[in-house]
């Protein structure tokens, strides 16, 4: 169904896939879940049976002096309670050590049994703790619709805790870890790991029940300090044992493809596929704005096709906001302007004049949090990425670091800003402090160009660590070039023509008479020794007929 199994809002690379999905396990549901179900049954059941006409303590002279079943099974408990409470205090008096138990239960058991005396009692003298009238029936009296009201949220309650158990899940792809936790109605929060910077990965089954029912914890250790931690996940050896496979298979893959590849661009000089790079797709939004919107709100993401260099800013929705007080301000003042000029009489240059003071410090106001919502502006470039925060008129705050240096990407998207559109990228690095792209437009496309840009950097960066050793080899081919040590086509024609000739000679004049000598030795031998055989078979056929003519008749 699809409310069990809902899809994942995921922004996934050219060539990436998802391999594997673990979600949580239905007994966190449980363990989420069972106070609001049990206080749900409790006060709805408390409901049903007031609104059928239940109460407590009623009295049915009928029944006087009568043992009915219930008084038998409350004499059989208070008879059990009798026997453990006396073999517990004779065990005790029994004890020859001074030292006393820690917590003393012996109360517990008087008082349960004193409560069985008189509830016995008041059943037997026609008391019922438990009585139905309909006539007494109250289904919508005050306490009945508080009751009622306390199910309902309880309910929602219940609801609540399952759509916010479902929606939390880890996704295996074959470039990165993620982790995806949505809080319904509050925030959502989407971390990540490339496999290529993945340390450690560790599960773990510690409990009986987790090895019963098949599930249990996932944690992944980066370099950093950045850990993914996943509890209660389904399939946990599934996820452990495909997560493994993909990093060897990750890690093997790299090294050899990017030699080979380097070896044919830089050494062969294979220009053709030196000149094939990866195209990052950019999306221009908004770069075709004229007039008073350009000023208010400039293009975001604002893009140069040439270097590649992306320019966030906070969302337009979210600086409009923030636009509205002085707005409604000036919008209250004009109003109250109109309406009271005629009333004003000689007070009316000073009421326009007020006017005019307020318009002037809307009008400052708004440019003021124009210039510094519209100029606080991150950057991204394949190199590294740039937090710049430019008060109006005053000095900049300009953070930046090196884009290797990102460790790793998430996002949170609280409700609200996720119906309006924008939410906070953040960025963790290491040693250059975590930046943070507050509220800035389609979060999830940001954080998959900051992956983008990342791969995309790892792999030059590999490259350029190869680079060093593939220039030295190259630089030695050319040197064995100019120094005469290699032979071109012809020269290596003629020592081949030249190494055959010598070793046709060398079989001629001495591998091949030996072996014709030893073949003939060996024809002799074997021509020996079949006349040797043929002289024996002739005497042997000669004394045989020697024998049978001597034979007497």
């Amino acid at each position: 169904m699809p409310i069990w199994d809902p899809e994942i809002e995921l922004e996934l690379d050219e060539g990436e896939e998802i391999l594997f999905m673990c979600r949580h396990h239905w007994l966190l549901l449980i363990e989420d879940g069972i106070i609001p179900f049990i206080i749900l049954i409790v006060v709805g059941g408390i409901a049903f049976y007031r609104a059928v006409g239940g109460g407590l303590f009623g009295t049915d002279p009928g029944m006087a002096q009568r043992l009915d079943w219930i008084n038998i099974l409350l004499l059989a408990v208070l008879a059990v309670l009798i026997v453990t409470w006396a073999r517990g205090y004779d065990l005790n008096a029994k004890k020859k050590s001074k030292q006393k138990s820690a917590i003393d239960l012996s109360w517990v058991f008087l008082i349960g049994m004193a409560l069985i005396v008189a509830l016995i009692w008041f059943r037997y003298e026609g008391g019922r703790v438990i009585t139905i009238d309909p006539s007494q029936a109250t289904p919508f009296d005050l306490p009945n619709l508080i009751l009622i009201g306390i199910a309902i949220l309880t309910l929602l309650a219940l609801a609540y805790i399952t759509l916010d158990w479902r929606d939390d899940s880890l996704v295996l792809t074959n470039t990165r870890i993620i982790l995806d936790k949505e809080q319904f109605l509050v925030r959502h929060i989407q971390q990540q790991i490339l496999l290529v910077d993945i340390q450690q990965v560790s599960m773990r089954q510690k409990t009986y029940p987790e090895v019963i029912f098949g599930y249990g914890s996932i944690t992944v250790q980066s370099f950093s300090l950045k850990k993914l931690n996943f509890s209660h996940a389904t399939q946990p050896q599934e996820m452990e044992r495909l997560l493994k496979d993909q990093l060897t298979r990750t890690r093997k893959a790299i090294e050899p493809n990017l030699v080979r590849r380097l070896i044919e661009e830089r050494v062969f000089e294979d220009k053709k596929r030196a000149n094939q790079q990866k195209k990052i797709h950019l999306e221009s939004r908004g770069v075709n704005r004229t007039g008073l919107l350009a000023w208010l709100f400039p293009a975001n993401p604002e893009i140069d096709e040439k270097s590649g260099q992306i320019t966030w800013r906070p969302s337009s929705v979210y600086v409009a906001l923030l636009l509205l007080r002085p707005i409604a301000i000036w919008v209250v003042a004009t109003l109250a302007m109109i309406l009271a000029a005629p009333s004003l009489g000689p007070w009316l240059f000073a009421g326009i004049l007020a006017w005019v003071v307020v318009t002037l410090f809307c009008a400052g106001w708004i440019f003021w949090l124009r210039e510094e919502y519209v100029n606080d502006v991150y950057i991204l470039n394949r190199r590294e990425i740039i937090d710049v925060d430019r008060r109006p008129f005053g000095p900049v705050d300009r953070r930046s670091a090196p884009i290797d240096r990102i460790q790793n990407i998430s996002f949170d998207i609280p409700f609200i800003e996720q119906i309006l559109g924008y939410g906070t990228v953040k960025i963790q690095t290491g040693g250059s402090g975590d930046f943070t792209f507050n509220h800035v437009p389609d979060p999830r496309g940001v954080q998959a160009l900051i992956n983008d840009y990342l791969t995309d950097f790892k792999r030059s960066a590999d490259e350029r660590t190869l680079q060093n050793s593939i220039d030295v080899f190259r630089e030695y081919h050319a040197l064995q070039r100019d120094k005469g040590e290699l032979m071109d086509r012809a020269a290596i024609d003629v020592s081949i023509d030249q190494k055959s000739r010598a070793a046709v000679d060398s079989y001629a004049n001495e591998i091949a008479p030996i072996q014709i000598a030893l073949e003939l030795r060996q024809a002799l031998r074997m021509q020996a020794r079949h006349e040797r055989r043929e002289r024996v078979r002739r005497m042997m056929v000669r004394r045989r007929s020697q024998n049978s003519d001597s034979t007497p008749q």
